[in-house]
């Protein structure tokens, strides 16, 4: 089958997941293959219809996340899920196929990555999907904020509209997925069949949220994806955290239901009718090297809240650490 590959491929890894695993997934090692990957995009095509533009920006951010996810401890997670390195090997091949398949057959060369185990020596012990720890990369003054026990809350909106901040700038009130138009059938309640142009987009929204953000992952390179970052607040004690913001915002936040956790990620264009999309939860895979945390208050039954709030804890420098910038005058 290797004669069926038409573009070089990233360096494959020696290290797969278990047969076990592999079977809870219901796949074999055969879909592994770049071939396949392939095989697999010649059947359903699912970027055919995006712009030059778009594509080429979906690409480099594909990249920036396999920089991110090329690792031996990623590599026993299997395919489908997004923590694993195998994954974004599928997504990077993929969107690189399209683009040589709409471009005359020049082919793009794969990125060279170098494995990022221990990349970073601080905190370089945390294990892959670990809930022990939380880093926020912020301006000097805004973690010291943090520090203090000062926390701001921001609409979902408020996100949408940061244009010069690409690591924030995400649509976080509406999430989309963007189905295949060559795979839709559309028939009208008189029987007739309408031929779909394009693609089919499903918007999913919901309530109204306010919410802070964190990363699961020590990467030294988050402070320059997040503008201004001059230093990070670490979190030691993420239920300690939630439960004192929980205590301090009730007031504000009268009637507001309040929740935490990690950020689903999940690729618009790769994804089915029966996929279900918590707005507020799931998040674009293209911002998956973020490696979320949110923390929310969403509006049930309470009243609005306008504008920005800022939660007062208390001091939380016993469960909060305050760092610089590794080799920064900061």
């Amino acid at each position: 089958m290797k004669q069926l590959i038409r573009i070089p491929y990233v360096k494959i890894p020696e290290i797969y997941p278990t047969d076990e695993a592999m079977r809870s997934f219901k796949h074999d090692k055969s879909i592994y293959k770049p071939e396949v990957w392939e095989i697999e995009y010649l059947f359903n095509s699912y970027l055919k219809h995006l712009s030059d533009s778009e594509l080429n920006d979906r690409y480099k951010k594909l990249k920036r996340n396999l920089i991110t996810f090329y690792t031996d401890e990623r590599c026993v997670i299997p395919i489908g899920i997004f923590h694993s390195t195998w994954y974004w090997l599928r997504k990077e091949h993929q969107a690189r196929f399209e683009i040589y398949l709409r471009n005359n057959n020049n082919v793009l060369p794969p990125p060279d990555l170098k494995n990022t185990s221990s990349r970073e020596k601080l905190y370089s012990k945390l294990k892959v999907g670990q809930t022990e720890k939380l880093f926020r990369y912020t301006k000097k003054s805004f973690a010291e904020d943090i520090h203090n026990g000062i926390i701001r809350f921001a609409s979902a909106q408020t996100y949408l509209e940061m244009e010069n901040d690409v690591a924030r700038a995400d649509d976080e009130k509406y999430k989309r997925a963007v189905f295949l138009g060559d795979n839709i059938n559309i028939t009208t309640l008189l029987g007739e069949e309408i031929k779909t142009k394009g693609n089919l987009i499903r918007t999913t929204g919901g309530i109204d949220y306010h919410m802070l953000c964190f990363s699961l992952a020590w990467d030294e390179s988050l402070f320059s994806d997040f503008n201004g970052s001059t230093h990070c607040a670490v979190v030691n004690d993420i239920t300690e955290l939630c439960n004192r913001i929980e205590r301090a915002g009730s007031q504000t936040y009268n009637n507001w239901y309040f929740h935490h956790g990690p950020i689903n990620y999940y690729d618009p264009y790769e994804t089915t009718l029966n996929t279900k999309i918590d707005s507020a939860m799931f998040k674009d895979c293209t911002f998956a090297y973020q490696q979320e945390y949110r923390i929310i208050w969403a509006r049930l039954q309470g009243s609005q809240v306008e504008g920005p709030q800022f939660i007062k804890t208390g001091d939380l420098s016993d469960i909060i650490d305050l760092i610089a910038k590794p080799n920064s005058n900061n």
